[in-house]
């Protein structure tokens, strides 16, 4: 994971060997209850991409049960995903024009057993 300031530099491809090898690692690490993957509906990211000047999407960890501890992403947390602009700014229009999502499908519950790996 880069650790860049520049968002234009920031993401990179890998291989599918890469991404495997990653996502195993984790869950080899996890118990049964662990998050092992978010799911966002693709209409979602099309609607924050298709903003006026959207260069970037940010995914923000945020907590949704206040009684839950920030470390991680346990059960209890949840990533706010917003559009930003070129200038790396959040785009933010009005509360019914801005497209932020949150509530993402969390697997597991939210997955068969294929889910936990690539």
């Amino acid at each position: 994971m880069s650790v860049t300031q520049d968002p234009s530099s920031a993401g990179r491809r890998i291989t599918m060997a890469e991404a495997r090898e990653m996502v195993e690692t984790y869950a080899k690490a996890c118990t049964d209850t662990d998050i092992r993957s978010l799911t966002i509906n693709a209409d979602y990211l099309r609607k924050i991409l298709d903003q006026p000047d959207c260069q970037f999407v940010r995914f923000y960890l945020a907590v949704v049960d206040p009684k839950a501890q920030a470390q991680g992403l346990p059960q209890g947390h949840s990533l706010v995903v917003i559009g930003a602009d070129s200038t790396n700014a959040n785009i933010t229009l009005d509360d019914d024009a801005t497209q932020v999502y949150e509530d993402l499908s969390i697997c597991p519950p939210g997955c068969d057993g294929d889910s936990y790996t690539l």
